[in-house]
């Protein structure tokens, strides 16, 4: 993955999902 801001963002981005997806998980 590129260190640069793009790839910072997806990352970030990536973790928040999970994050949400998790959550819902736990929630069903």
């Amino acid at each position: 993955m590129g260190g640069g801001p793009a790839g910072l963002s997806f990352a970030q981005a990536l973790s928040d999902t999970t994050l949400k997806i998790a959550v819902i998980e736990k929630q069903t």
